[in-house]
């Protein structure tokens, strides 16, 4: 690790970053980010670079710039948020509201009428709540064509619940063996892991893992924060049932926000979006449905000839330390 260190430190010492800038200015940057902290230092400095440094376009202007085959800005980006925690409202949005900057939020409308978790939000409160030193985690019963697979003759395998760290390690891959399974099992799953670790988790979410309020959104609708749809229940898409499934989720979180801030909704971001999660079914149901952009996790920079139902985006943790983030701005990685 130590090399890459060193690397770092070089490409960053002698203007790197000059170089990269110029070299990838012809495409654009969409942004994503998820969760915002109390502490605001770390997204305040991405914010200082951003302004210092690139062009921060609406994903409404850039949907407009593509709908027309017009030239794009050199060293635009532009920044999308996913889910609809409420962090976004306390942390994130008084930051980019100083300065100045668009936003788009994907809302998942689901946990957010029902004030209750996300799937994902719920494996990580298990792992990290339970009283356990070690477990021996349940695994999913199904093969992927929906069958039920056989007993394992191998020996189960505990692990260790050791430090945060560790926990959240485990959470993330826990949720990666869950998305390979049909979403109507979930629940289910879901109960297995909570029994397993020995975490009764409450019905409504701490704070951290709290969504958004419908007064919190029109509230910032009112402002520079556009909203889009996330689907209904954020499942992988192409785990669904069917067609009417894959329907529901897509229009249903739609109608659901225009009915809130009665207004179009025009922009989409797949669940998961990884293209073993999307099918030309699900893309044509997004483009049917009226929507003018859809945002996929594919990482890469977005250009002219780019389809617009599969544009790529980029990580921008606020976790991430400034070097890094320096670097995913350009959709560069050193």
């Amino acid at each position: 690790m130590w090399h890459r260190t060193f690397t770092r430190g070089l490409f960053h010492n002698f203007g790197g970053m000059h170089a990269v800038r110029w070299l990838h200015r012809k495409g654009v940057t969409i942004l994503m980010y998820h969760k915002f902290p109390a502490d605001r230092r770390m997204l305040e400095g991405q914010c200082e670079y951003l302004q210092q440094h690139h062009k921060v376009l609406s994903l409404g202007r850039l949907s407009q710039l593509l709908q027309n085959g017009e030239p794009l800005p050199e060293r635009a980006v532009v920044i999308t948020v996913d889910d609809g925690h409420r962090g976004f409202y306390e942390h994130g949005y008084p930051v980019f509201a100083k300065f100045n900057f668009p936003v788009t939020m994907y809302l998942t409308t689901g946990p957010m009428d029902r004030h209750n978790w996300l799937w994902f939000d719920r494996v990580e409160y298990a792992f990290l709540s339970s009283r356990r030193k070690a477990v021996e985690l349940p695994k999913p019963a199904t093969k992927p064509d929906g069958g039920q697979s056989a007993p394992s003759e191998a020996a189960p395998q505990t692990d260790v619940l050791g430090s945060t760290e560790q926990r959240l390690a485990l959470a993330e891959q826990y949720m990666e063996r869950m998305k390979t399974i049909p979403f109507n099992e979930f629940s289910a799953c879901l109960h297995r892991l909570e029994q397993a670790l020995e975490v009764q988790v409450p019905d409504e979410p701490p704070e951290k893992w709290a969504m958004l309020t419908w007064d919190q959104v029109r509230l910032m609708a009112r402002e520079r924060i556009e909203f889009g749809a996330h689907s209904v229940n954020h499942p992988i898409l192409a785990r669904l049932g069917g067609e009417k499934e894959v329907y529901e989720e897509i229009v249903g979180s739609r109608d659901r926000i225009q009915a809130e801030l009665n207004e179009p909704v025009l922009h989409f971001a797949y669940p998961n979006g990884q293209p073993q999660d999307l099918s030309p079914i699900i893309v044509k149901t997004v483009s049917d449905a009226g929507f003018r952009t859809a945002v996929t996790t594919v990482a890469g920079q977005v250009f002219p000839t780019d389809n617009p139902f599969l544009l790529r985006r980029v990580s921008a943790g606020v976790e991430l330390p400034l070097h890094r983030f320096q670097t995913n701005a350009a959709a560069f990685r050193v």
